[in-house]
């Protein structure tokens, strides 16, 4: 599954190929399921008076979506839509506590800045569980994080319909795969995600 990187390719066709392996490893795969190995897990501090933080990955990886914040054993702070946020920080107005719910405020390159509300009064540690997307495969040791075989069956069915052919049979083994691996995921995690 390693290849090197697009430009070094000699082949179009080489880099068609290497196109569709980072489609089935970067959004197929990740949009029917939750992958343990997809997860992380960090901290953050708040600062009192402030609203706004940006979750970002570490080495590199780039956040895809939140899955989980929490502040102690005080549970789970809850995501609201733009809307519901904004009515919420109508009610604290300019009042300060411990933050109880949160937006995704934009992207910010590979990570999530998110608004809380209240504003915090002190500095609370939050702990954070996220989604991250793979790193495009790009140099000869880039290796995959998801099951070569899926990212493989995801490849081929992508090039079968690139070419107008039939792909009803490479999706039923591409799903029958993914769907296969489903029931092995969403079990490290400390949030109650289940798969989707």
């Amino acid at each position: 599954m390693r290849l090197p990187q697009s430009e070094s390719l000699a082949s179009a066709h080489g880099r068609l190929i290497l196109g569709h392996v980072n489609t089935a490893q970067r959004t197929l795969l990740p949009d029917a399921c939750i992958w343990d190995n997809l997860k992380l897990h960090g901290t953050f501090m708040t600062t009192p008076g402030t609203a706004l933080y940006v979750i970002e990955g570490t080495l590199g990886r780039e956040i895809d979506q939140i899955l989980d914040l929490q502040i102690g054993a005080f549970g789970p702070l809850e995501r609201e839509d733009d809307a519901d946020f904004r009515a919420i920080k109508r009610c604290y107005g300019s009042g300060r506590g411990r933050p109880l719910y949160y937006r995704i405020f934009s992207r910010v390159g590979g990570a999530v800045q998110i608004e809380v509300a209240p504003i915090p009064d002190a500095a609370y540690a939050v702990d954070t569980e996220a989604l991250c997307r793979p790193k495009l495969l790009t140099a000869d040791e880039d290796t995959t994080v998801l099951d070569d075989d899926a990212i493989f069956l995801g490849a081929l069915m992508l090039a079968k319909s690139d070419q107008g052919m039939d792909v009803t049979m490479d999706n039923q083994a591409f799903m029958a795969k993914v769907f296969g691996e489903v029931g092995s995921q969403g079990v490290s995690n400390w949030g109650d995600v289940e798969p989707v």
